[in-house]
């Protein structure tokens, strides 16, 4: 009878003992997570996979990944069946703020309190990237960080052209102030327009006649305006009483569409521009611009550092045109403004159908580990599969990437893999980049450069009188779009100049239909939440 007791006894404290690590986080139950990523499926995978799970149950036992493709395509469908998944990549294909709203993802804050300490420190790190997945100060999303950014934005010239162009001018221009709010930069432009076309270096093989407008645009005459949202209202960054303005309602605004006009009568904007013929085809463009470069790695043969030139080499090796950034180095121009949700672009969840969250945010976290941490290699190992000289490599009898120093060059591949390669799935998809190796188009170095540069634009740039700011658009939601139509139906015309010098007709009747679109009720709205944040 004291035996049969004993065996009892034994076998209940067994049960609580069971008991207590499945409340833990049940590393004791075996689990597949599912994980649903963007890419579609490449013939080596099924290996790196295979040899990711062997690996995976030394480091958090008891825990496999199956990983699935094609998740943009069928997300909401997957959603409103609520099929089980338990990661899931989202960002710049989905609109988050909906997603969020209606519950797709699930709350991560006790998770990682509980369970993730690298993802924690991250969010110490990295703040304003994780602000950027908050709603309440609840995190919804993980953001996969990029040493990769915008530190400004930059006109595109050919190659042929550049000696044309009176960079210095330019530069002093856009240095004297954070707006483009005067004719200096323009009569460079225009300048450049006259002197291309006199020596005859336009309508050539590689370069066109035109320029880009609606793109030069976007990065010259919007300079130092911070757009609130997508409420379509924006202020001027480096104004502490700021008004709220449609940007189009500007002194700025209008600068453009006097110069825009004058490009087009004078030949330099394609006549068919608004029938989207106007453009150069395989011939670059007389004039571009484009969002993100950043001032590091200028020191190439053919690139000037001080004058803020990159030079860009085509697929033949051939010199086709130079990056030129358009702000100052000494990031007097930099500023910390409004909050955007999703401005990461790409970001890993937990969807609220997940099966096994506690397991999944622990797997995130393994992944999230210090550099030559074994969670870290485990993540290049997802990334870039076999590297030649490995044992994975001798055992499966393929390899996926040579390594040189911190950079991974594919094997059938430079920067990104495809369908078509054997493996190899791009960093953006799956963690933090900052801690994987880089790509060739990421220099050594950068990293902590890009590092640097967050953490300056954190703690020193200019705040904003809206810093940190987010709109929401719930109550103005038919103005918001009824302001967009009417942006629409006219924005196109006067940036590109079409209406000629006839174009204050056409801006006087767009400003007319801004007003009877509700922009005053779309500005009223967004200064009553602006009231609210700033108490």
């Amino acid at each position: 009878m004291k035996k049969l007791v004993c065996c009892f006894l034994s076998a209940l404290m067994l049960f609580g003992c069971m008991t207590a690590l499945a409340g833990c986080g049940g590393d004791n139950k075996k689990v597949t997570l599912s994980w649903y990523l963007v890419t579609n499926g490449q013939k080596d995978e099924k290996l790196v996979h295979k040899e990711f799970n062997k690996q995976l149950e030394k480091l958090l036992p008891n825990t496999q990944v199956e990983f699935k493709e094609e998740i943009v395509d069928n997300w909401s469908r997957w959603m409103a069946a609520k099929k089980a998944i338990d990661i899931a990549w989202t960002g710049y294909s989905f609109n988050m703020e909906n997603e969020i709203s209606k519950g797709s993802y699930m709350e991560l804050n006790d998770l990682i309190d509980k369970y993730a300490p690298n993802i924690k420190k991250e969010m110490e790190e990295y703040p304003e990237d994780y602000e950027s997945a908050m709603v309440d100060g609840k995190l919804y999303a993980i953001p996969n960080q990029q040493p990769i950014i915008s530190e400004t934005s930059y006109l595109k010239i050919p190659a042929a052209c550049l000696k044309y162009f009176d960079v210095d001018s330019f530069r002093a221009a856009t240095a004297k102030s954070p707006y483009t709010d005067s004719d200096d930069i323009y009569q460079v432009f225009d300048k450049y327009f006259k002197d291309i076309k006199a020596a005859g270096v336009t309508g050539t093989d590689t370069v066109g006649k035109y320029m880009n407008a609606a793109t030069v645009f976007s990065y010259i005459a919007r300079r130092g305006y911070d757009n609130i949202g997508n409420t379509g209202l924006s202020y001027k960054a480096f104004d502490d009483n700021a008004k709220l303005v449609k940007f189009e309602e500007t002194d700025e605004y209008k600068l453009w569409c006097k110069w825009s006009a004058k490009w087009y009568e004078d030949g330099y904007i394609a006549k068919d521009v608004l029938q989207g013929e106007g453009g150069s085809g395989s011939q670059l463009p007389t004039l571009d611009a484009h969002l993100n470069e950043i001032w590091y790695g200028l020191d190439g043969a053919e690139d000037d550092a001080e004058k803020g030139l990159r030079a860009v080499y085509n697929t033949y090796d051939e010199l086709e045109k130079y990056n030129l950034l358009i702000e100052p180095k000494d990031r007097s121009h930099v500023y910390s403004g409004t909050s955007v949700l999703g401005s990461e672009k790409t970001y890993l969840c937990i969807p609220f159908t997940a099966k096994n969250p506690e397991r999944a945010i622990k797997l995130l976290d393994l992944l999230r580990g210090e550099k030559g941490s074994d969670g870290n290699k485990l993540l290049n190992l997802l990334v870039y599969g076999f590297e030649k000289n490995s044992e994975e490599a001798k055992k499966y009898n393929t390899y996926h990437y040579t390594l040189e120093g911190d950079c991974a060059y594919g094997a059938d591949y430079t920067i990104q893999a495809s369908q078509g390669s054997a493996y190899g799935v791009p960093h953006w998809q799956l963690g933090n980049v900052f801690k994987t190796y880089r790509t060739p188009n990421i220099l050594e170095g950068q990293p902590d450069y890009a590092k640097d540069y967050e953490t300056y634009v954190t703690n020193e740039a200019h705040k904003t009188m809206l810093s940190g700011f987010r709109s929401n658009i719930t109550n103005i939601e038919t103005e918001v779009g009824n302001l967009s139509s009417v942006t629409t139906e006219f924005n196109n015309r006067l940036v590109c100049g079409v209406s000629g010098s006839g174009w204050n007709d056409i801006y006087d009747q767009m400003i007319k239909k801004y007003s009877s679109a509700g922009l005053d009720k779309v500005k009223k709205d967004v200064e009553k939440q602006i009231k609210e944040y700033k108490k």
